[in-house]
């Protein structure tokens, strides 16, 4: 990884699309969402599984609503707009 690669922590304010979304299926949103579609949510925990622990996020996307994301597809946003690409080193 680059150092320019930016550390996701819990808390921190994410955007993803609808293709993204490993879990529940993107399928499950096709009725209502296009799998271009941007997703705003808040990082609330990360995959903890070996092999590759970190290797997923749990993105809370509104009240009820959480998602499973690979940490390779979240963009930052700071203030209204979206970072660089993140990329996850720990937490």
């Amino acid at each position: 990884m680059g150092s320019d690669a930016t550390v996701l922590r819990k808390g921190d304010h994410v955007s993803f699309h609808v293709r993204d979304i490993y879990l529940p299926e993107p399928a499950e949103f096709k009725e209502f969402l296009d799998p271009d579609t941007e997703v705003l949510g808040r990082i609330v925990g990360f995959s903890d599984a070996e092999p590759s622990p970190g290797v997923f996020a749990v993105v809370q996307t509104n009240e009820r609503s959480k998602v499973i994301v690979p940490v390779g597809d979240l963009l930052t946003i700071e203030r209204g707009r979206a970072g660089k690409s993140a990329k996850y080193r720990g937490h």
